[in-house]
This record gives C-alpha cells, sequence and structure tokens, in this order.
C-alpha cells in the first residue's frame, strides 16, 4: 500500500512539472518526504511502526495536501476540513497513547488513565497548533492560501 502511496506522489510530482503546475509538484514531493518521517524515526528510535500505521499516516498527508490543497478538495467538498480534522484528531490522540506506552516500556499498569489521556490530548492539539504555524508560515512565505481565511493573526 505505501508503495502505491508513494507511486501516485511521484506520478502528481511528474505531472505537475510536465504540466507546468509547480505548486502540485512540490507538494507532491513534499508530501512523499514527510511520508518518509515515520520509516526513519521508526528506525532511528528502534521502534517497528506496522506498516498499516504508516500507510495510514501516508493516506491521510495526501488527503491533506495532495487531494486538499493541490486538488482543491477544501473548496469542491465543504465537508472535507472536517473530516480531516476530526480523523486528524483521533489519528494523532492514538498516536500519543502508543508514544506514552513507549515511555512506560509497554508497561499498561504503571500508566495511570488519566496520565495517558492528558498526554494523548495535549499532543493532539500540540501537533494541531504546529500544524497551523505551518500553514500559515506557508501561506506568508509562498503566497499559499492554506488557511483559506486569509486571517493574519493566528
Amino acid at each position: 500500500m505505501l508503495y502505491l502511496i508513494w507511486a501516485v506522489l511521484l506520478g502528481e510530482a511528474v505531472e505537475g512539472v510536465l504540466t507546468g503546475a509547480y505548486s502540485v509538484a512540490f507538494v507532491a514531493i513534499g508530501t512523499l518526504i514527510l511520508t518518509l518521517v515515520p520509516l526513519l524515526s521508526g528506525r532511528l528510535l528502534h521502534v517497528e511502526l506496522p506498516a498499516g500505521f504508516i500507510a495510514a499516516i501516508a493516506i491521510f498527508l495526501c488527503a491533506t495536501l495532495v487531494l486538499g490543497e493541490a486538488n482543491g478538495f477544501y473548496y469542491r467538498f465543504w465537508w472535507w476540513d472536517m473530516a480531516l480534522h476530526t480523523g486528524s484528531a483521533m489519528g494523532f490522540s492514538l498516536i500519543g497513547v502508543v508514544l506514552m506506552l513507549i515511555l512506560v516500556k509497554g508497561d499498561r499498569l504503571s500508566a495511570a488513565p488519566v496520565t495517558m489521556s492528558l498526554f494523548a490530548f495535549s499532543f493532539a492539539v500540540m501537533i494541531g497548533v504546529l500544524w497551523e504555524v505551518f500553514e500559515f508560515a506557508m501561506d506568508q512565505n509562498f503566497g499559499l492560501n492554506m488557511q483559506k481565511s486569509g486571517l493574519v493573526d493566528t
């Protein structure tokens, strides 16, 4: 599945370059690089991440950047942004739980449920904030419209 996603991203990048849609090519290449982050970080931390987990991250990145930004799904489908925000909140919360389990070396009994819940929530919110800062930076530095609102006080 991951190889298929990479092939689609490479195809999008090549098509973007050939048709002069350089923003699409830039987004596709950036997304391809971002899909490598979980693989590399797993190897650096000596943690084996399931292939399905990595594929889910890649699919989410493609849905957000390639479909949403480069192909205008945010404009075509009114529900696209809400669906991705909902999915990302759940996904990043799960990542927060996994990170907490890694920190306590997999011993679920030593991690209090309240602590795990608070960490998962905080992790998801932190990723959301970083994403909003990323969108703002892309809008300001590259003239994109990732925020869709044009607000400069985000």
